[in-house]
This record gives C-alpha cells, sequence and structure tokens, in this order.
C-alpha cells in the first residue's frame, strides 16, 4: 500500500484560507481529463482528507481501479468515499482524488462506441461492449462489433428478423397500404405511420382486428390511405372491440345505451321503471322514491 502525500494539494485547497475549505481542483496535469475522454488508474491508497479546521483524518484505503469519469457515483456508493464526503464535502474529495488518480501512473483511455469503461487493476482503459455488440478481437479487444448474421437495427445489434423496417418498400414496387410484408400477412394489414416516430417510419397493423386502428389506420401514411377509427375512445364505451373493420359495442358504461354509432345517453323521463336503470350508477336519487332531508344543527 503506498500512503499518498495530500499536504502539497491539500496546501493549494486551503492555502488562501485557514478557517473555511477552498475546493479548487489541483492544477492541470498532463493526463487532466479536460483533454481526454478518460483517465483511469489502479489505486493502492490511504485517503486523507482534512475536517471543518483543517485536521488532518485517515478516513480508509481504497484499493481497486478507478476513473475520473466515475467519480460522481463513487463518491455515493463507496464507503471510504461517503465517509470522506461526510466529513469533508463533496469538492474536495473530488478534488484529492483526482490528484490521486494522476498521480497514480494512470493511463489515457478512449472507448469505441457501444461500450462502458470496466476498469479494472490488470487493464485500466478495458471496457465492455453492450447494445449487442461483442469485443473484437477476442484477446485484447479494440472496439465493439456487430457480427453477421446479425445487423444494427436503431442502434441496436440483432437477429435481422428482429429489426423492424424503418421506411416502408419502394413505392414504384407497391402501394403504401398493404405494402411490402404487410399483405403478406393476410387480408386486412396496412403499413401505417408511427406516433411519434420519423415521417416516413410505418409498421403493418390488423386494421380488421386492431381497436386502436379500426378499419385503416390512424395516422395514414398517404392522403389515399383509410382513416381507422380508435374504439377504445367511443363515448360510454364500457367493452367494445374490432370486427372486420368495424367498431363493435357488447356493453355500454351506466347511463348509456348501444347505438349504430356507438353509446348514446340514456334520456330519463318523470315515469321512470326502478327495474330499467337498477345497473344504472349515476341515476338520481329521487328515481328510486328517495328524499334528501337536510342534516339539522343542534
Amino acid at each position: 500500500m503506498r500512503l499518498f502525500r495530500v499536504l502539497p494539494a491539500l496546501s493549494l485547497l486551503f492555502g488562501a484560507r485557514a478557517s473555511s475549505l477552498d475546493s479548487r481542483a489541483p492544477a492541470p496535469h498532463r493526463n487532466d481529463v479536460r483533454d481526454l475522454l478518460d483517465v483511469c488508474a489502479s489505486l493502492d491508497t490511504e485517503v486523507v482528507v482534512p475536517d471543518q479546521l483543517g485536521i488532518l483524518t485517515a478516513v480508509g484505503v481504497i484499493d481497486m481501479c478507478l476513473c475520473l469519469s466515475a467519480l460522481p457515483v463513487f463518491l455515493e456508493t463507496n464507503i471510504v468515499a461517503i465517509l470522506a464526503v461526510t466529513i469533508a464535502g463533496d469538492q474536495v474529495v473530488t478534488a484529492i482524488l483526482t490528484s490521486l488518480l494522476n498521480e497514480a501512473a494512470p493511463q489515457n483511455c478512449n472507448y469505441p462506441t457501444h461500450s462502458t469503461p470496466a476498469c479494472v487493476n490488470e487493464n485500466p482503459c478495458g471496457f465492455s461492449c453492450t447494445d449487442g455488440f461483442t469485443a473484437s478481437p477476442p484477446t485484447n479487444p479494440t472496439t465493439c462489433v456487430c457480427s453477421p448474421p446479425s445487423v444494427v437495427c436503431n442502434g441496436v445489434c440483432q437477429a435481422i428478423g428482429a429489426c423492424p423496417s424503418s421506411q416502408p418498400p419502394s413505392k414504384k414496387k407497391r402501394s403504401w397500404v398493404g405494402s411490402g410484408s404487410c399483405s403478406d400477412m393476410g387480408p386486412g394489414w396496412a403499413a401505417c405511420g408511427v406516433f411519434g416516430g420519423g415521417p416516413r417510419a410505418w409498421e403493418c397493423v390488423d386494421t380488421a382486428r386492431d381497436l386502436e386502428s379500426c378499419g385503416g389506420c390512424m395516422f395514414p401514411l398517404t392522403a389515399y390511405s383509410p382513416e381507422g377509427k380508435d374504439c377504445s375512445t367511443l363515448p360510454g364505451v364500457a367493452d367494445v372491440s374490432c370486427m372486420a373493420g368495424e367498431c363493435v359495442v357488447h356493453r355500454c358504461l351506466p347511463g348509456y345505451k348501444p347505438a349504430p354509432s356507438g353509446c348514446v345517453r340514456k334520456h330519463y323521463h318523470h315515469t321512470i321503471s326502478q327495474t330499467e336503470y337498477a345497473d344504472d350508477a349515476d341515476v338520481p336519487a329521487r328515481v328510486y322514491g328517495l328524499e334528501h332531508v337536510p342534516l339539522g344543527r343542534d
């Protein structure tokens, strides 16, 4: 274990003020994080921090690989760092750990795309590939690749069959509605626009049975594409489905009754059958012969 000499670093922090902490970072080092993607090093160091009175306190030993980019999370998860922050504060501890890293034979790390840092003592600049990518070459990798037959789809390496199309087939080959693979999925299937997607983003929708795109697309790709209906938004509907491109109401909410267009409100008359409205939650109490009796005051 190497004992870090913190006095020079602390003099930078507290030289101007004896009674308060100065959180200025150490002078730029040739491996300063501002000039690199990341700086990582293997540490085996006792951490010493000053308290509010400037008294130095050894809080523990850090024996691990650490990167400058990981310091914010490190201060919240490492027990030694948490104790140091409790005594000296975030800014002071960050400055001390930055000095520790810059004086511990650090390595300048540049990571490939689709990767996250994986700092270990044997390889401070190690990384792990993400988004389905794999490290290449297997030994001492330098990049992350998407190996065939997988393909890159929306930034993720995945099987070619799992990648949805980002745009419909060429207009020269087929029409927009029912175009491409959609027409191969059966009657009623159509290529519809995607809510929140790009201007030419599309997906296959079964407009004959889809509850929210019944009879057509909610977001038609062209002016000639039939526009669908969202059956779930029909007023007064409690149970509805899409059959053959039409909204079919099975049950209405209390106070509504089935109609060709969906559900409509019932109109109450002066003479009302109690049995007829037994299931209606919004029938006035007076229908049942009840009276409103105000509470008296004692």
